[in-house]
C-alpha cells in the first residue's frame, strides 16, 4: 500500500505539513468513467424496454411535454438546442415522478428556406441532404443527449403523411373564411431570399447573414387571427407563463381599440374611404388622410395628373431598406376626402408608415396629437392644427410645435363645442 496511508514515523518518510487524512485522500484515484460505453448500454436498454413510450389512448394522467422541433439545416445542433431541450426534459422527468404519463415527442421541421439555402451551399439535393441531416441529428446528437424522447412518434414535416394534415387544416380555415391572400409589406433578406420576422432584423440587418434588409410588398396568405384577438388576450391570463413572455404575446396579437368611419371622396360620387383612429377626440385636428401604399382605393381615386408619380412611388416602396432611422416617405394622390363635421376637403396621401393590416389600411392624420403623423406632416410640409391644449400650461402653438401633445388636456373646438376635458380616446365622440 502507499506510504501515504501510514504515519511518517512508521514509514520513515519525511514529515509533512499535511494531515494523514489529506495525504490518504490524495493517494486515492477515482475510477475511470467510460461514459460513452455506459451511456450507450443504458440507451440500448431504455429502447428495448420502451420505458419512454406512452399509451396515448389509455393513460390515466397524460402530460404532453412538447419542445420546438429543430431545423435540420446545418451541420448539427448547437448548444442552445441542448440548453432548452435538457431543461424541458428535466421538467418532464419531474412530472413523471409525480405520477404523470409524460409524452415527450421529437421531430424535425425540415421544410423552409433555411434547408433550401443549406442544400444550395453544399451543392446537394435538398431531399438527400435533409434525410442525411435528420439521421445525424437523431442518432449522433438527440439520442445521445439522454432525454426521454418517444421516437415511436417521430415527426418529419417533409413526410407526406404529416403535411397532408397541415394542408387539410389550411383548407378548413379557407373554407371558413379565415384565410385570405393579399399584398403586404415584409422584411426581405436579399441574400437568404427569405422573409424575416421583425425580431430577426437587428439594426436593419439580417441576424443570420448581416445583409441589409429590404422591405418588399409581396402577395401572401394571412390567417384572420384578429377575429379572435380579444379571446386570445383574455386567455393569456390563464396561462402559467412569465409576464415577460405574456407581454411579448400581447404585442404580437396587437389588438388596438379605436374608431372606424367613412369619409366621402370629393368629386367622386359613391366613393368613400374608411379610416381608423385610436383618438376620435382629435378628429377636428385632422389635416390629411394617409393610405397604405397598396391600398385597393389608391388606383381608383388618384387624379390622372398624379397617377404616374403614385405608380412610381408604389414601386419604390417595394424595395425600401429597413433600418432604425428611416425617413417617412409618401406622395399626394391629387384626391381629397370630405371632413365629416366641417365639410372641408382633406388631402389624401399614400404613405409608407401606414400598415395594410392596421385598421382599414387608412388613417386620419392628426399631426398635433400623434408623433408619427407629426413627423410625416413636417416631412411633407402639411398643416398642423392643435385641438387639445394642456389644461394648466402655456397654450400650444402649431407653428412652434416640436413634438406631438398626446397627454390628457382641454379639447378646444370653439365653433362646435364648449371646452371639455379630454382624457384620451372618447367613447362619447
Amino acid at each position: 500500500m502507499s506510504e501515504a496511508r501510514f504515519p511518517a514515523a512508521v514509514t520513515g518518510a519525511a514529515p509533512s505539513s499535511e494531515s494523514t487524512a489529506e495525504q490518504a485522500v490524495k493517494s486515492i484515484r477515482a475510477p475511470r468513467y467510460d461514459f460513452a460505453r455506459f451511456e450507450a448500454r443504458w440507451r440500448e436498454r431504455w429502447e428495448e424496454q420502451k420505458i419512454y413510450q406512452v399509451d396515448l389512448q389509455h393513460a390515466q394522467r397524460p402530460y404532453y411535454n412538447l419542445m420546438m422541433f429543430p431545423y435540420p439545416s446545418a451541420e448539427g445542433l448547437h448548444v442552445g438546442n441542448f440548453y432548452s431541450y435538457v431543461g424541458s426534459d428535466i421538467h418532464g422527468r419531474l412530472k413523471s415522478m409525480q405520477g404523470y404519463s409524460v409524452f415527450e415527442p421529437m421531430g424535425f421541421d425540415a421544410f423552409g428556406i433555411h434547408s433550401e439555402n443549406f442544400a444550395i451551399k453544399r451543392g446537394i439535393h435538398p431531399r438527400i441532404l435533409t434525410a442525411r441531416n435528420v439521421e445525424h441529428f437523431r442518432e449522433q446528437q438527440l439520442k445521445r443527449m439522454g432525454n426521454r424522447f418517444d421516437w415511436s412518434h417521430e415527426v418529419n414535416t417533409t413526410d407526406p403523411d404529416y403535411y397532408r394534415w397541415t394542408q387539410w387544416i389550411f383548407l378548413q380555415l379557407f373554407k371558413g373564411g379565415l384565410a385570405e391572400r393579399k399584398a403586404a409589406p415584409v422584411n426581405w433578406c436579399p441574400k437568404d431570399k427569405t422573409v424575416l420576422a421583425d425580431e430577426q432584423v437587428i439594426n436593419g440587418h439580417c441576424e443570420r447573414c448581416d445583409s441589409i434588409v429590404e422591405r418588399r410588398w409581396l402577395e401572401q396568405w394571412f390567417l384572420k387571427l384578429t377575429n379572435y384577438a380579444q379571446q386570445l388576450l383574455d386567455n393569456l391570463d390563464q396561462l402559467d407563463w412569465t409576464e415577460r413572455v405574456k407581454s411579448i404575446q400581447r404585442n404580437w396579437i396587437g389588438r388596438s381599440e379605436g374608431l372606424e368611419f367613412r369619409m366621402e371622396i370629393a368629386g367622386q360620387a359613391g366613393k368613400s374611404v374608411q379610416v381608423y383612429t385610436t383618438r376620435p377626440d382629435t378628429i377636428f385636428g385632422m389635416t390629411f388622410v394617409a393610405l397604405a401604399p397598396h391600398h385597393s382605393l389608391v388606383a381608383e381615386i388618384t387624379a390622372p395628373a398624379y397617377r404616374e408619380t403614385v405608380a412610381a412611388y408604389q414601386e419604390t416602396v417595394n424595395s425600401l431598406r429597413t433600418g432604425q432611422e428611416q425617413t417617412m416617405t409618401g406622395t399626394f394622390t391629387g384626391a381629397y376626402a370630405i371632413h365629416p363635421f366641417s365639410g372641408q376637403p382633406v388631402p389624401i396621401w399614400v404613405a409608407d408608415f401606414v400598415l395594410e393590416g392596421y385598421g382599414a389600411g387608412a388613417i386620419m392624420g392628426v399631426p398635433a396629437h400623434d408623433e408619427r403623423d407629426l413627423a410625416f406632416a413636417q416631412q411633407m410640409q402639411l398643416s398642423v392644427l392643435v385641438v387639445v391644449q394642456p389644461s394648466s400650461e402655456q397654450p400650444l402653438e402649431a407653428s412652434t410645435l416640436t413634438e406631438a401633445f398626446t397627454q390628457p388636456g382641454m379639447l378646444v373646438i370653439e365653433c362646435i363645442f364648449r371646452s371639455v376635458i379630454c382624457a384620451g380616446p372618447s367613447r362619447h365622440l
